[in-house]
C-alpha cells in the first residue's frame, strides 16, 4: 500500500526552533493568534515527490501543552475553509509565550481522522524534518504561522504515529451566563451545571455569579443535555450538539433566567410511585396547573382541580424506575394559589425543601412525612399552622402561627428553646391567643405527662407556662 507523506506549508516564516531562555511559560498576559495555511505536495517514504495536495478533509484537531506539560487545548476543532490550491484555519487565540502542540490531526466532517502529524520519536516521526512535541513562540500583538508536516493515516497505525489512538473527542467550551430577579432586576446567581451524555456526567461544575464557560469533551454531533439546578428556583434543562451550540452562540454567552420555584432533593426508598398508599395534597382556592419536573427527564402538568365543594387540590402521582436514587424535583407553575401542604412521602427521603416560591403558603403539614435535612420555612411570613419535619426547621421571624407541632420529631429536639422562644415572641407581640403548641415525645402526639421532645431549658418552661396561663395556649404535653 502506498504511503504517503503530505507537507504542510505556511505563506510566512517557520517558528519550530529550539528557544534557549530560563522562563518556559507564558511571557505576557497578551492576547496574540495562531494561523494554520494548509497546502503542498505529496511526498513518497522514500522520499519522492509528486503532485498532490490534501483532500477529504473539514476541520482540524489541535491540542497545545506548555513547555512544562500543563494543558493548554485539549483536541480543539478549529474551522478550515479552501484557500487557493489549499486550507487556512480561523485564528486559534493564545497568551503570548512558549507552546508545543501535542496532537495536530486533520479530520472529515465524522471526524474520522484522515492525517496526523506524527510525534517525536515515532516510526513516522523519523522521517520528518519538525515533529510534534518541539516548541514554538507566540510573539505579543503578532499573527504567528506555524508549518505542521502530516501523514495520511491510511495504512499506518496510531502507534506508527507516537499515538495511542486517533482520538478526536474534542473538549469544548461554551461561555453562560445564569440570572435571577432580585429586586426587580436581573442579577448574577451561582448555580450547579452538569452537561449529561447519554445519562453520563461529563461535566459538573460550581459557577460563581460571573460568565463562566462550561467545558466538557464531546464529539460535534452528540446529542448532550446542560443541566442547572439552584436551591429555589426552576431546573433549567437544554438539548444541544456542541456543533448546534457553536452555531446558536457563536462568541456570545448563553443567557439563562432562573425562576423562582418550590424545589427538594428526593431520594427514592422503593420503587413506587410518589405517594405510595398516602397522598400529598397541595391545598388552593381556585383552579390552576402546578409543573412537576421530577429530575429523571419528565416534566408533568398537574392540575389544581375541585374534586368537592371547598376541597381544591393538585395531587401529583410519580413512578420512579430506580431505587436509592437522587433527584433534584422543582414545582412551577401557579404557585401562589397554594395555600396548603399535607405531605406524606413514607417511602421518599426529601431534603433541603425551599418552599418560598409558595409566596401565600397558610399551613403545612409534614406529620407523615419522611424527610431530612434543612425546612426552611423563613420566607413563609403568612404561615398560621405548621407540623414540622427534617433534621432542622427555621420559622419565620414575624409570624401569626397559632399552631406548631414537632411531636414525634426527636431530630427537632436540638432546636426546642429556639421553637418556644420564636412562638412566644410572636405570640406576645401579635397577642395571638387560644394557639396549640405540641411537643409530645410520641408520634401520636398525645398528652403523655413527662415524655417531651427535647429538654427545654428553665427560661423555656417559663415561657410555654405564659403561654398557657396569659394567652390560653394548649402546651403538649401540659408543663
Amino acid at each position: 500500500m502506498k504511503r504517503t507523506l503530505v507537507v504542510v506549508v505556511l505563506s510566512s516564516i517557520v517558528l519550530f526552533q529550539r528557544c534557549t531562555r530560563e522562563d518556559d511559560v507564558a511571557t505576557t498576559q497578551s492576547k496574540s493568534k495562531v494561523t494554520f495555511s494548509l497546502s503542498g505536495p505529496s511526498v513518497s517514504a522514500s522520499g519522492r515527490v509528486s503532485t498532490g495536495g490534501i483532500a477529504g478533509v473539514s476541520h482540524l484537531v489541535l491540542s497545545l501543552i506548555t513547555p512544562t506539560g500543563e494543558e493548554v487545548l485539549t483536541h480543539q476543532q478549529v474551522n478550515i475553509t479552501p484557500f487557493g490550491d489549499g486550507y487556512i484555519s480561523e485564528p486559534v487565540e493564545l497568551t503570548a509565550g512558549y507552546y508545543r502542540i501535542a496532537d495536530f490531526y486533520l479530520v472529515n466532517d465524522s471526524m474520522k481522522v484522515i492525517y496526523a502529524s506524527p510525534h517525536k520519536g515515532s516510526f513516522l516521526g523519523k522521517l520528518l524534518k519538525h515533529p510534534l512535541d518541539q516548541e514554538f513562540r507566540v510573539n505579543p500583538n503578532k499573527v504567528t504561522e506555524l508549518a505542521v508536516e502530516v501523514v495520511k493515516v491510511e495504512g499506518f497505525s496510531p502507534t506508527d504515529f507516537g499515538y495511542s489512538s486517533f482520538s478526536v473527542a474534542a473538549q469544548k467550551f461554551f461561555p453562560v451566563s445564569i440570572h435571577i430577579t432580585k429586586n426587580g432586576r436581573p442579577t448574577f446567581t451561582d448555580a450547579t451545571v452538569y452537561v449529561l451524555h447519554h445519562g453520563d456526567t461529563i461535566s459538573n461544575n460550581a459557577f460563581g455569579p460571573s460568565i463562566n464557560l462550561v467545558k466538557f469533551d464531546a464529539l460535534p454531533d452528540d446529542t448532550c443535555t446542560l443541566s442547572i439546578i439552584k436551591d429555589g428556583y426552576g431546573h433549567y434543562s437544554k438539548q444541544f450538539t456542541p456543533r448546534s451550540i457553536a452555531s446558536e452562540l457563536g462568541n456570545k454567552p448563553l443567557n439563562i433566567m432562573l425562576n423562582p420555584a418550590v424545589t427538594f432533593w428526593i431520594t427514592t426508598l422503593n420503587p413506587v410511585d410518589w405517594d405510595n398508599s398516602y397522598s400529598n395534597y397541595f391545598m388552593a382556592d381556585t383552579t390552576g396547573i402546578l409543573t412537576f419536573d421530577w429530575g429523571d427527564g419528565q416534566v408533568e402538568d398537574v392540575p389544581i382541580v375541585q374534586y368537592i365543594p371547598e376541597f381544591i387540590t393538585a395531587n401529583p402521582l410519580h413512578i420512579y424506575q430506580t431505587t436509592n436514587t437522587k433527584h433534584f424535583v422543582s414545582i412551577t407553575g401557579d404557585l401562589a394559589l397554594i395555600k396548603g401542604i399535607d405531605a406524606n412521602p413514607i417511602d421518599f427521603r426529601e431534603r433541603q425543601l425551599n418552599l418560598k416560591a409558595f409566596t401565600n403558603l397558610t399551613w403545612v403539614n409534614f406529620f407523615f412525612g419522611n424527610a431530612s435535612g434543612l425546612l426552611d420555612l423563613r420566607d413563609n411570613q403568612k404561615l398560621v399552622s405548621v407540623v414540622g419535619t427534617g433534621d432542622s426547621m427555621l420559622l419565620p421571624k414575624v409570624h401569626h402561627i397559632n399552631y406548631l407541632g414537632i411531636e414525634g420529631r426527636p431530630e427537632l429536639a436540638r432546636q426546642i428553646d429556639y421553637f418556644v422562644d420564636n412562638i412566644y415572641r410572636n405570640a406576645v407581640t401579635f397577642n395571638t391567643m387560644n394557639g396549640t403548641f405540641n411537643m409530645s415525645g410520641n408520634a401520636e402526639g398525645t398528652e403523655e405527662p413527662g415524655n417531651y421532645v427535647g429538654n427545654p431549658s428553665p427560661a423555656s418552661w417559663n415561657k410555654l407556662r405564659r403561654l398557657r396561663d396569659i394567652y390560653h395556649w394548649s402546651i403538649i404535653p401540659n408543663p
